[in-house]
């Protein structure tokens, strides 16, 4: 479904997509992964469901070290 053109590259003329059917105010789900995906991952949403990017940095710490 993220993947599916209809979704991510929805007509805005067919409301029956959208929330509400207000096409102007929401995104699909599909582009809203995506818009998801360009922020945090520099790339669509296609790519990240294919596995084809490398998972982003998250700030986790595996090894403390102390500071002498």
């Amino acid at each position: 479904m993220l993947t599916c053109p209809v979704f991510l590259f929805p007509d805005r003329d067919r409301t029956a997509l959208f929330i509400r059917g207000c096409p102007d105010a929401y995104k699909t789900i599909a582009e809203a992964a995506n818009a998801y995906c360009r922020t945090f991952w520099g790339a669509s949403v296609i790519d990240v469901v294919k596995g084809l990017t490398p998972e982003p940095e998250t700030g986790e710490v595996f090894e403390m070290s102390l500071a002498a």
